[in-house]
C-alpha cells in the first residue's frame, strides 16, 4: 500500500488505508462489513457485504432484480446517549431503506451516491439488529450504466449487479456534527475557502449559538528550494515547496445560512499545486466545539491546481496537457462492481500509471470516493461520468438530477477530478434533436446544475456525439482510419 506519511499525512491522523472515505473521515468509526443474512423472495443465505449480489465474492447467486433484506447484529463499544451515531452507507443499488431495531430511519435512492442516516434514536445498549432493503429492477429509466436493462447481458451491455456494494459503516460524534464540507480555491485572489455545515441536534432557537469550527492545515511535502512545487509553464506563481508545518484558522458562523466558513492565503500555508507528476495534497482538520467541549472532528485533505480550456486545449496548472486516459469501466475480478480489496483497485491504478497513461476516463460509473482518493495521492487525473439510463420519462429525469448533485458535492475535494461528463453518445436523450423538446431542456438544465454546484471543472454535455452547450467538444471516433 502506499505510505501515506510521505504525502504531508502523520500516522497518527487516522488510518488512511482503511477508512471507507478518506476525504471526509472520522476517527471515531465502526465498519459493518463482513457477513450478512441476506432474504430474497423466501429465501435466505449468508453473504459477504460490501460485494454486490450476484458476484463471486458475494457468495450468493441471486438475480439481479427484486427485493432483497439484508441483516445482521452489532454492538457500539462504549455506546452512549449523549452521542450522535450516523450509519454510512457507500452505495447500494437501487432504492434503499433502512431499519434499526425495528424502527425506520429513512430511504434512499440511486446505486451510485452514498448517503447517511441517523441513527442514534434507535440505538440501545447491547445488540442492535439492522435491517437494509434494497430493491432493483432491469427498468431503462433509471441510471443504470453498462448493466443491462434486458434479461440477461447483450453487445455492450454486462450482467446486471444489486444490493449494497461498497463499505457499510457507523460513524460516532457528539450533538453536534459537521454535516458536510468544501474546499474553494480562488487563483485570483491566492486563497482557500473552507465552508463547513452545522447540524444539530437540538432545534430550539438559539441552538445554533456558541458553536466554533477551527480548521488545521498542514503543509504537503516538497523540496526546499523549488519555489513552485513541481508546477511550470505558466503556472501562478509564488508557490512554496517548503514545508510550513501546521496553521489554524477560525471559522466565522452565519445563523442565516447555518454554515461556518473561514479562508486564508497561499502563502500561510505553504502553498504547494497538485498535478499529475507531483500530487502534492494538504491535509486538513475540521474541529466542531461548543463552549470549549469538542463534538465532531473530521480529517479531510485538499488539493490545489487550476483547470483552464480554450482553443489550443486544456491546461493543468498554466500547463498545455494532452491528456492520456485509459478507459475504466470498473469490473473486478470476482467483485464485479467492488474491488477484492483496496490494494487490488491500487495495484490497477499503479498499472496504469507505469503503462504510461496520465489519467482514467472512468466511464459509465462513479467509483467509490477510495478509488478518488488514490487517484489524488497518485497522481492520476479523472473523468467524472454519471451513468446513463436508457428510455428518457419525468420521474427518471428527478432521479438523475437528484443522483447528480448527491454525487457533485460528495466528491468535490477530489483534485484528481478535471472533468465531467454528464451524458454518454445521446444514451437516454434521444430528443436532444429537438429544439424545444423537453430532453434537450433536461440535458441543459443538467449542465447548469454541474455547473452551478461546481463552476471549476469543465462540463462535456453529451461525451463523444452531438453537443448543444459544452466547454470541451469530444468525438467518438469509431472508424478504420482517422482520414
Amino acid at each position: 500500500m502506499i505510505d501515506h506519511r510521505t504525502y504531508g499525512f502523520r500516522e497518527d491522523d487516522y488510518i488512511y488505508a482503511a477508512h471507507p472515505d478518506p476525504s471526509f473521515a472520522r476517527r471515531n468509526w465502526l465498519s459493518l462489513d463482513g457477513e450478512w443474512i441476506l432474504e430474497h423472495r423466501g429465501s435466505e443465505r449468508k453473504i459477504r457485504v460490501p460485494y454486490p449480489i450476484g458476484s463471486e465474492l458475494s457468495g450468493v447467486d441471486f438475480r439481479d432484480s427484486g427485493t432483497f433484506i439484508y441483516r445482521r447484529d452489532f454492538e457500539i463499544p462504549g455506546w452512549s446517549e449523549e452521542k450522535r451515531y450516523l450509519l454510512k452507507v457507500g452505495a447500494a443499488d437501487y432504492e434503499s431503506s433502512v431499519r434499526v431495531n425495528g424502527i425506520e430511519l429513512g430511504s434512499h435512492v440511486g446505486g451510485y451516491a452514498s448517503f447517511a442516516l441517523d441513527m442514534s434514536h434507535a440505538l440501545r445498549e447491547g445488540t442492535n439488529r439492522i435491517e437494509i432493503e434494497v430493491r432493483d429492477s432491469h427498468s431503462p429509466f433509471q441510471v443504470r450504466g453498462k448493466q443491462t436493462f434486458l434479461r440477461g447481458p447483450f453487445a455492450v451491455w454486462y450482467a446486471g449487479i444489486s444490493g449494497i456494494w461498497q463499505p457499510v459503516w457507523v460513524e460516532e460524534t457528539g450533538p453536534g456534527l459537521i454535516a458536510r464540507a468544501e474546499t474553494r480555491v480562488d487563483f485570483v485572489s491566492r486563497r482557500i475557502r473552507v465552508v463547513a455545515y452545522l447540524d444539530i441536534a437540538d432545534e430550539s432557537p438559539n441552538a445554533a449559538r456558541g458553536w466554533e469550527l477551527s480548521v488545521s492545515v498542514r503543509s504537503s511535502r516538497g523540496v526546499p528550494g523549488s519555489g513552485t512545487g513541481g508546477s511550470g509553464g505558466e503556472a501562478p506563481d509564488g508557490f512554496q515547496a517548503a514545508h510550513y508545518g501546521e496553521r489554524t484558522f477560525l471559522a466565522e458562523y452565519s445563523e442565516r445560512d447555518g454554515r461556518f466558513e473561514c479562508s486564508f492565503g497561499f502563502d500561510e500555508i505553504g502553498a504547494a499545486l497538485w498535478s499529475h507528476s507531483e500530487p502534492n495534497l494538504h491535509a486538513m482538520s475540521l474541529r466542531l466545539s461548543r463552549d470549549g467541549k469538542p463534538s465532531d472532528q473530521v480529517e479531510s485533505y485538499f488539493g490545489i491546481r487550476e483547470i483552464k480550456t480554450g482553443r489550443d486545449g486544456i491546461r493543468i496548472n498554466g500547463d498545455k496537457t494532452f491528456l492520456r486516459m485509459a478507459l475504466v469501466q470498473g469490473y473486478y475480478p470476482g467483485g464485479v462492481y467492488a474491488p477484492e480489496s483496496y490494494s487490488r483497485m491500487e495495484s490497477d491504478l499503479v498499472a496504469l500509471k507505469s503503462l504510461g497513461y496520465n489519467g482514467a476516463r472512468v466511464h459509465e460509473k462513479v467509483e467509490s470516493p477510495y478509488f478518488s482518493y488514490l487517484c489524488d495521492r497518485l497522481g492520476i487525473m479523472t473523468s467524472f461520468e454519471i451513468p446513463s439510463f436508457y428510455l428518457p420519462s419525468s420521474r427518471g429525469f428527478e432521479r438523475y438530477a437528484s443522483e447528480l448533485e448527491e454525487l457533485i458535492l460528495r466528491d468535490m475535494a477530489h483534485p484528481s477530478c478535471i472533468m465531467r461528463m454528464l451524458f454518454n453518445e445521446t444514451w437516454g436523450v434521444w430528443g436532444i434533436y429537438g429544439c424545444r423538446s423537453k430532453t434537450r431542456k433536461f440535458v441543459l438544465a443538467m449542465r447548469d446544475l454541474a455547473k452551478r454546484l461546481d463552476p471549476t471543472r469543465p462540463v462535456i454535455d453529451n461525451s463523444g456525439w452531438e453537443h448543444i452547450r459544452t466547454d470541451i467538444v469530444d468525438v467518438h471516433h469509431y472508424l478504420r482510419s482517422a482520414a
